[in-house]
């Protein structure tokens, strides 16, 4: 995390902001890249369109970032580490982690 995230402030993956770390997750680097895919998919319907500019010209758009409480990302952490993500889905409005309808 703390390599990723290092040089943040010159990165358009993080709108060249700083970084505060809230909260971290440990798994096997393997699994890095799936969970992540899995979390986007998750949380795909509380995604900010947003971009990054420079000089007054937008030079990427951001797509890592999501409007979700830091409770339903542990939330889906563990339902992940259980198996039980596919029961469930993040509904914005509410803000939280519900069973599929």
């Amino acid at each position: 995390m703390e390599h990723r995230t290092a040089a943040a402030e010159g990165d358009t993956t993080f709108l060249g902001a700083p970084v505060e770390t809230v909260a971290s997750y440990s798994l096997p680097a393997v699994a890095a890249q799936p969970v992540e895919a899995i979390l986007h998919n998750f949380f795909a319907s509380a995604r900010l369109d947003t971009w990054f500019e420079q000089n007054h010209q937008i030079v990427a758009e951001a797509n890592e970032w999501f409007d979700v409480p830091l409770s339903a990302i542990d939330e889906a952490i563990a339902l992940i580490q259980s198996d039980g993500i596919e029961s469930y889905e993040y509904h914005p409005k509410e803000r939280r982690v519900r069973l599929r309808s």
